[in-house]
């Protein structure tokens, strides 16, 4: 996966064009995201209506942390769905994060519940936990 250095930018008012942009803001918030890996783009035709668009990942702290961007919220609200399922299929044999980030059109996957408070607070965005 290609990586690149990430520039400290805030996070821009609703839609973002980029994951990119997330891993910027978070950078720009001081949290970490200083590099980050960017997963290509699925083509369109082999991508599924809950299939993110993009996706960045990077390092908050000592959290690895996984950037989606979706085509629409309602995409995003769709993927939930499959979010769910598998966190509490892995939750029954091992213990996992259920905690993650949204706004509008994006999702963060913390590996912990710390860096998904952190997170939201300081982008003004919903962290929820997935209750099985």
């Amino acid at each position: 996966m290609p990586t690149t250095v990430v520039r400290p930018r805030p996070l821009p008012a609703g839609r973002v064009r980029h994951a990119l942009a997330v891993a910027e803001a978070i950078n720009a918030a001081g949290l970490g995201c200083r590099q980050a890996a960017i997963e290509p783009r699925l083509p369109l035709a082999g991508r599924s209506s809950t299939d993110p668009l993009e996706k960045v990942d990077c390092n908050v702290g000592d959290d690895s942390i996984a950037i989606s961007l979706f085509e629409s919220r309602a995409a995003l609200v769709a993927s939930l769905a499959v979010l769910r399922r598998g966190a509490c299929f892995v939750a029954r044999s091992q213990p996992t994060n259920l905690t993650y980030v949204t706004h509008d059109d994006w999702i963060v996957y913390p590996q912990h519940r710390a860096t998904a408070r952190a997170l939201g607070e300081r982008l003004g965005a919903t962290v929820t936990t997935i209750r099985c």
